[in-house]
């Protein structure tokens, strides 16, 4: 079905796809690409990067990609970043063996993918730490420069995760600047696509035909991301088919962190202590606020309102969502440069409504 330049496909069936069409366009000639490459795949939580690129990469045949996810504290030290890199890489490796064995000795691939099977299989030699890692990126560079296969690494907050590890983040951060890797950002659907998604998808899935036409209200609670529309539609049914912005689930959650924020020291089983004061985060859901319509605030602002450390720990604990590069992205029309955003539409809903608790 095609509608408003975007395509989707709509049926009762909780877990079908919904398409975009600019967004598939561009990441199949972009993964079409004969020269190997390092795909990067950023953006918010939830807004469907893993399914939008299984998508792709699922229905065509002549793709294998790695997929590295980043979540789940897999990323979150030396050895969890060299397990999670190493066994998707090894496991491709071990499949070539035999096509390998084949390879007259002097091809450059034949020895670079030998040198990185044998530089894993040393993995129980020595302890990981953050150097071991460098080498392992750095073989799979080498690889990637003259090998045949694409990688995928999908984490919507990818750099931050690691910030406690500040050498990994670094390491990180510098792979991505070499020219064979190429950075995306998957954000939330514009408003038409988002408004089409209720109207034609969420509603008749789960029964909710009285909401019809009512969109703009039902935005302003769950913005434009899947999920969160889906969620709450959801629990507006449950709940008799009432349901105020401040009983939605989402909303009593961001409410609860953003409070337990203004007194961050009091934190249980954080990985790293905040280094935000109450003040901080005040100023900062400030700025968040009054930029609703715009839909960000420049990074560079908010440096200047609180100082870089303290506001890289409120990104790291996940109070803002860091968005290094707009590249692909078709939610916000902001400029090239990196902007901060609240996680979602209900935390900017429990933002507006603590400031006025407080004022």
């Amino acid at each position: 079905m095609l509608s408003n330049g975007y395509i989707a496909r709509y049926n009762t069936k909780a877990n079908v796809f919904f398409n975009r069409t600019r967004e598939l366009r561009y990441f199949r000639n972009a993964f079409s690409n004969e020269q190997p490459r390092l795909h990067v795949i950023l953006g918010p939580p939830s807004t469907g990067k893993t399914a939008l690129i299984r998508e792709i990469t699922t229905k065509n045949e002549n793709f294998s990609p790695l997929f590295i996810n980043c979540r789940n504290g897999q990323f979150d030290s030396p050895e969890n970043v060299y397990n999670s890199l190493s066994i998707q890489f090894k496991t491709l490796a071990d499949k070539q063996m035999k096509y390998l064995e084949k390879l007259p000795n002097e091809l450059e691939i034949k020895d670079k993918i030998l040198d990185f099977v044998n530089f894993v299989a040393e993995k129980g030699k020595e302890k990981i730490t953050s150097d071991r890692v460098s080498e392992l990126l750095s073989k799979i560079v080498g690889t990637l420069r003259i090998g045949t296969f694409g990688m995928v690494i999908e984490y919507h907050n990818l750099f931050w995760l690691l910030m406690k590890q500040t050498c990994l983040a670094n390491l990180i951060e510098s792979q991505l600047q070499i020219p064979h890797v190429t950075p995306y950002v998957v954000g939330d659907l514009s408003i038409g696509e988002a408004e089409d998604y209720f109207e034609k998808h969420v509603l008749p899935q789960h029964g909710c035909e009285e909401l019809k036409g009512k969109f703009d209200h039902v935005r302003r609670i769950t913005g434009t991301r899947m999920l969160i529309i889906n969620m709450y539609v959801s629990e507006y049914k449950n709940n008799g088919g009432k349901l105020e912005y401040d009983e939605f689930s989402v909303f009593r959650q961001e409410d609860d962190k953003l409070r337990t924020g203004l007194d961050p020291f009091g934190f249980p089983g954080e990985p790293i202590d905040p280094l935000w004061d109450r003040n901080d985060l005040i100023k900062v859901m400030k700025k968040i606020v009054e930029a609703e319509n715009k839909g960000f605030v420049l990074e560079r602002d908010l440096i200047e309102e609180i100082g870089i450390r303290k506001l890289h720990s409120l990104v790291y604990n996940n109070f803002l969502h860091r968005r290094q590069t707009n590249m692909f992205a078709n939610d916000i029309n902001a400029p090239n440069e990196v902007i901060l955003t609240a996680m979602n539409q209900p935390s900017l809903r429990a933002m507006e409504r603590l400031l006025k608790i407080l004022a």
